[in-house]
């Protein structure tokens, strides 16, 4: 993520958890309001007037969408930061909780904030990550660590030979880079969707992707001064929104072309309307053995919740 697009994300959980107790008078825990002192605040700060109308514009109409469905939320609610650690399952960025008196939680909401971006993973991919464990929840192949291997030992001999030390110096960044590494990982989900463990580890993958718990998700275009509200409700626990399924089926897994002709994406469709198309980059300047996909939800259930309030 680039540092605009992270100043942009943190002032918009910043601005939430402020209207948020400026709506309902919420409580706000000792590490959320260090948090918006030490960094929030100073993102916000960072923004162009414009730029901090929209955002408060759509965290009101975030608040009046969770006023209208999440009854229960009043001043006995806190309102705090999801810190998750590395490896977490949980994509939130803010939640509601309420507390029972021995401080166990009675009820909860989370919210997955977005801000001009519909991301769901930045996952990354080298020769030291099994992303059969990572994703999948099972370990990968022999074929897929041996090709990944190869592949970076190549490529890594390739770039010394010429003297190459960054991506940009790189003649066909695609054909060299890209294509090989979306065509193997492409291949090896394929195999894994296909295998004896290949119900659970779609069911993996997707909860891997959008995360453990039920939350909301809210994505603010500014461009359009628009909200999409969608609702992940897989147990029950928010109050919007039917029921979804996880796949069962995986009908394709193959490398795709971007807007230019460069194959540079990863295309997976499931049964039960699932889609997704894994974009891969080179996340720093200089040549390192290790990309990252932006992983987009491209198609979701047919029975998805959803609702779009202008802002």
């Amino acid at each position: 993520m680039s540092s605009r697009s992270a100043t942009r994300g943190y002032s918009f959980e910043f601005m939430n958890i402020i209207k948020a107790n400026e709506r309902f008078n919420c409580k706000i825990p000792d590490k959320t309001k260090k948090w918006c002192h030490s960094k929030g605040q100073k993102k916000f700060n960072a923004l162009e007037e414009n730029e901090k109308n929209e955002m408060v514009r759509a965290s009101e109409a975030l608040m009046d969408f969770i006023e209208g469905y999440e009854d229960w939320i009043d001043e006995t609610v806190y309102i705090e930061r999801v810190s998750s650690q590395g490896g977490s399952t949980d994509v939130r960025d803010i939640r509601f909780i309420k507390k029972e008196k021995d401080n166990t939680i009675q009820l909860e909401v989370g919210i997955s904030l977005k801000s001009n971006n519909d991301a769901v993973k930045h996952q990354r991919i080298s020769p030291n990550i099994d992303i059969g464990k990572e994703w999948l929840g099972f370990a990968a192949d022999d074929e897929y660590i041996n090709n990944i291997n190869n592949f970076f030992n190549n490529f890594s001999s390739y770039c010394q030979r010429n003297n190459i030390n960054k991506f940009k110096e790189l003649d066909d960044k695609s054909k060299l880079l890209y294509e090989p590494l979306c065509t193997e990982v492409a291949n090896y989900l394929d195999r894994a969707f296909a295998g004896e463990n290949g119900v659970e580890a779609m069911r993996n993958f997707i909860t891997y992707l959008i995360g453990s718990r039920d939350f909301y998700k809210a994505q603010a275009n500014f461009n359009e001064g628009e909200l999409i509200i969608r609702s992940f409700n897989f147990r029950d626990q928010i109050g919007t929104g039917d029921l979804l399924e996880l796949p069962t089926k995986c009908y394709e897994s193959i490398p795709k072309k971007s807007s230019r002709g460069n194959v540079n994406r990863v295309f997976l469709a499931f049964n039960n309307g699932w889609e997704t198309e894994m974009r891969l980059h080179n996340a720093e300047s200089k040549i390192t053995n290790s990309l990252k996909f932006d992983t987009r939800l491209v198609g979701i259930p047919h029975n998805a919740w959803q609702t779009r309030i202008n802002f």
